[in-house]
């Protein structure tokens, strides 16, 4: 069985982004807020964000925020509110759009290129269970503003899983709302067409790796957030169950293959909620016992476990005697190794969830 790892907080809609290696963010940024600043009234500085609709008396930044600091948008961009003036014409990505929309100058700047659109603006492709490649949208359609409108505005940086960034978002709520009453109007004529939308699957499960805190088995995932009874409606008849209180354990009866290393697979759920996932080499040849125990058969296995997370991760953010650690905003990475009992693993710990 061939097993991904990602981890991230997936969001099932494609939005829109642009990649920092086309040009440098200190000039993107400059450019946008005097583009933005000729045609709109800055409001406030707030955070972040993904999604269509506003809720209650939100403002666009808070509203756009709600929607990161989850998987798999795990980091939270600033915004701050601007009024967009009457005649501005944005971009946004189709089919399905959403509220979230760009600059013309942006869209230019890619020449076509929905990959390199797209992790400019730091937006996951879309992909479910039968799809053969994933994919960007494949066309960025001109909408105008028909009268003021108040939306958050902010250029991409806090989630490089998904590119480098640097590009202009905006967040409208109530965007498709506001295009049925015709304060937002489409202009086909000026629409622009993408090339290089598809992503093939490898790229796309490197891409959804262990930095967003996601592993993928057989298409299935179990993702930073999932609880207990979601986790067993995917996985019961895959793995043995363990419950002492509010403590429920699940190990894989066979172990899984990711991206090249077979693992056995344990999973910790506290008071519903994930907790921890395990991982241990399932090679048989590193198999030890304290009846036959052998030192050679230890090192090679935290080795072996050391080369793959720094392959799927690179270089950790802490090197401890027996450990490496990685840090990240939904929880940690750790390749451990425990002295006193000989033990040793990959440890993904997630932090407690808010009820």
């Amino acid at each position: 069985m061939l097993v991904y790892f990602r981890l991230t907080k997936e969001a099932k809609d494609p939005s829109l982004c642009f990649p920092l290696n086309v040009f440098s963010r200190s000039t993107v940024e400059d450019r946008i807020d005097s583009v933005v600043s000729r045609s709109s009234v800055k409001v406030e500085e707030k955070g972040t964000g993904d999604g269509s609709k506003g809720t209650g008396n939100d403002s666009p930044s808070e509203i756009a925020q709600s929607w990161q600091g989850n998987f798999p948008y795990v980091g939270v961009d600033k915004y701050r509110n601007i009024t967009l003036k009457k005649g501005k014409v944005i971009y946004v990505g189709e089919p399905y759009p959403t509220g979230y929309a760009t600059t013309k100058s942006a869209v230019n700047r890619i020449k076509g290129d929905s990959r390199k659109l797209f992790e400019g603006l730091q937006v996951k492709p879309y992909w479910e269970d039968g799809m053969a490649a994933a994919e960007y949208r494949s066309k960025m359609m001109a909408y105008e503003i028909i009268e003021d409108r108040n939306v958050a505005y902010g250029v991409t940086k806090a989630n490089p899983q998904f590119g480098d960034g640097g590009l202009p978002q905006m967040f409208i709520p109530d965007f498709n709302e506001l295009i049925k009453t015709g304060k937002i109007k489409k202009i086909e004529s000026e629409a622009i067409d993408l090339n290089n939308y598809k992503m093939h699957l490898d790229d796309y499960n490197k891409m959804m790796g262990l930095n967003t805190g996601e592993i993928i088995i057989n298409n299935k995932e179990i993702y930073y957030g999932i609880n207990s009874e979601n986790f067993m409606n995917v996985f019961s008849s895959e793995v043995n169950t363990y419950t002492n209180g509010d403590i429920e354990r699940y190990n894989f009866k066979n172990p899984h293959i990711i991206d090249g290393l077979s693992f056995w697979i344990r999973t910790v759920f506290k008071k519903d909620h994930i907790s921890s996932i395990e991982l241990k080499n399932a090679d048989p040849k590193f198999k030890n016992s304290y009846e036959n125990w052998s030192d050679d058969k230890v090192e090679l296995k935290k080795k072996s476990h050391d080369e793959w997370l720094i392959k799927q991760l690179g270089q950790p953010t802490e090197v401890n005697q027996g450990s490496i650690k990685y840090n990240y905003t939904w929880g940690e990475v750790i390749s451990y190794y425990d002295p006193r009992s000989g033990d040793m693993g990959i440890a993904i710990n997630y932090y407690e969830q808010d009820e």
